[in-house]
């Protein structure tokens, strides 16, 4: 057997493979890529989104994606542990979002956007934020005033080309009430309830962001997961904004109702319930909709008191049943409130309005589940699993091989002769296919798997399943051929024998490299399927950013978003009539 040969051959023929055929040129580069996430090749710099959007500059959604991609939470990090983050740029956020209002000046997409980018510092702090114990509200600097009355024109000119768009209304009463303008804000707030739809160009900004690293150097699977996670870490500001806003709104009406000013305080209830009704329906993302679930319990909270909470709960013989009576206690409570002072419509509506949230909520968990399937199954699935064991297994061989050399060398007898022990094709065969019933052991391991007993589950992902099998196919191989070699030597004629050590120490240097070169072409091939499911997944996840996570899934079904824009909401008397 000419191990030599073999092992040249077999190793071409990997390299004119990987070379020559894309669909296994494309799985090694992003190997690579991924391999070196977020090391020798990070997220793509200041510097590459700006070419991006310079080669681009009539391109609205590039520019929304550009400028939020500059100063986001995850821009932040990445110029920590990135030192060529912004050299030689000069933009901001800010003339990132001015020259996108300038490319769309009728689309209230840029204005939005902008006005999101600068309340995103600016937290509202209001002494009136129901349970918040706050003694002093934080002291607001001149450029953070400033940045306020420029978000209310922003948000102005928003509402001038989206009238119907509740978004623009509440925040502007987010932004009067930071400036202490109250009643302006609630001029808003009585504007936003007669709006039926909640939009704040979601969509437009994670595709702009999902083109914006596509046109990088970047690639592979991890594209949309770069874009989204850019556009996720600018929405999470709004989403805490929007708690604190909605627990200011219940504060606000506590105070009034305490005063017996019912007729006043029915307002800010009434704002808090639709605000949570119209996020929820018309969510672009699960976190958006679940925030506007979490909103619409908060409308309830004074209305149960600490006492009768206690009582619930040492009443109650589960945590599943006191979470059930306390949301039933809370909306009864609500609606008898509502009902007393005139609004028995709002009540009617806050009754159905709450097992809808739940039912939503059930079905985001069920969604989860389907979601979490998708990536386990890209990531961690069979394909993958395999992939993985058998690059840890050509590793190992690798690493044997050389550490054999290095023996053999210290040994002084490296040049040796294979001493007569006759290897043959078929011998090797059955050693490489021990090598390969070891890796392919990786099947045996559990299967991955994501729990979502809660918002933000837990993975179990069985990572040392690859190596473990790995180190098996080694050990079975390397036990195997100690075995043949005693064997054959045993049946060398006495003159022809040398120590036991220095035979085998032969054997593994004919048998090694073969070896080592077999698992190296297997492994380029068996990249690719894995590579399929990586792609597969990743397209899914550029539909889901194009489509959105609640349309994509359809969470709550047609009916529940037919009603938000039929009669669901507008069938309460329009409090703004005759004013």
């Amino acid at each position: 057997m000419r191990t030599g040969r073999l092992t040249v051959i077999l190793i071409v023929v990997s390299i004119l493979l990987a070379a020559a055929v894309p669909q296994l040129r494309e799985p090694l580069v992003a190997a690579y890529r991924m391999a070196n996430f977020p090391g020798t090749r990070p997220l793509p710099s200041k510097v590459d989104y700006e070419a991006v959007a310079l080669e681009h500059p009539q391109d609205l959604a590039i520019w929304l994606g550009f400028a939020q991609a500059i100063d986001t939470p995850l821009a932040t990090i990445s110029a920590a542990h990135m030192p060529n983050w912004g050299i030689g740029s000069t933009w901001t956020a800010s003339k990132a979002y001015e020259r996108a209002i300038a490319l769309a000046p009728d689309s209230p997409a840029p204005y939005l956007r902008y006005a999101l980018h600068l309340l995103a510092g600016s937290a509202l702090g209001r002494l009136e934020e129901w349970q918040a114990g706050r003694q002093k509200e934080p002291l607001r600097t001149a450029e953070g005033i400033r940045d306020l009355h420029r978000v209310v024109l922003l948000l102005h000119q928003a509402r001038n080309r989206d009238p119907g768009n509740a978004a623009c209304d509440y925040l502007l009463a987010y932004s009067y009430l930071a400036l202490h303008e109250d009643e302006q804000a609630l001029a808003a707030l009585e504007a936003a309830t007669n709006k039926p739809r909640w939009n704040t160009a979601n969509a437009q900004a994670a595709t702009g962001m999902l083109r914006l690293t596509d046109a990088t150097n970047m690639a592979g699977p991890l594209v949309p997961i770069v874009a989204m996670a850019y556009h996720a870490a600018a929405e999470f500001p709004l989403f805490s904004h929007l708690r604190s806003f909605t627990r200011t709104l219940v504060g606000i009406g506590e105070q009034l109702r305490a005063e017996g000013r019912h007729d006043q305080a029915l307002t800010y209830y009434e704002a808090v319930i639709h605000l949570g009704h119209v996020m929820r329906v018309d969510a672009y993302s699960m976190i958006e909709g679940l925030i506007g679930t979490a909103i619409t319990g908060i409308a309830a909270e004074p209305f149960l008191s600490d006492t009768k909470k206690h009582q619930i709960e040492a009443d109650a013989v589960s945590g599943e049943e006191v979470g059930k009576r306390i949301q039933k206690v809370k909306t009864e409570r609500l609606a008898a409130y509502l009902k007393r002072h005139g609004r028995s419509d709002l009540a009617q509506f806050y009754e159905a309005e709450v097992p809808r949230t739940d039912a939503w909520r059930d079905a985001v968990m069920a969604s989860l589940g389907r979601s979490s399937a998708d990536l386990m199954l890209a990531f961690w699935g069979g394909a993958a699993r395999y992939a993985r064991a058998v690059w840890a297994a050509t590793g190992a061989f690798a690493a044997a091989w050389l550490l054999v050399g290095f023996l053999s060398l210290l040994a002084r007898y490296w040049r040796e002769e294979a001493l007569n022990l006759s290897w043959t094709y078929p011998q090797w065969g059955l050693l490489l296919a021990v090598a390969l019933a070891g890796v392919f052991m990786v099947s045996l391991w559990p299967k991955p798997q994501m729990a979502f007993d809660q918002i933000g589950g837990q993975f179990a992902f069985h990572e040392e399943a690859a190596p473990v099998s790995a180190g098996i196919a080694i050990v079975l191989w390397l036990v195997l051929a100690l075995v043949m070699t005693v064997r054959k030597r045993a049946r060398l004629l006495a003159e022809q024998r040398v120590g036991k050590a220095r035979t085998y120490l032969a054997s593994l240097r004919m048998l090694l490299p073969p070896t080592f070169a077999a698992l190296l072409l297997l492994s380029v091939v068996a990249l690719w399927p894995a590579h399929q499911n990586m792609q597969r997944w990743a397209d899914q996840q550029r539909t889901i950013i194009e489509q959105g996570e609640v349309q994509y899934w359809n969470i709550g079904g047609s009916s529940d978003h037919h009603l938000t824009h039929g009669s669901s909401w507008h069938g309460l008397p329009n409090r703004l009539e005759g004013q």
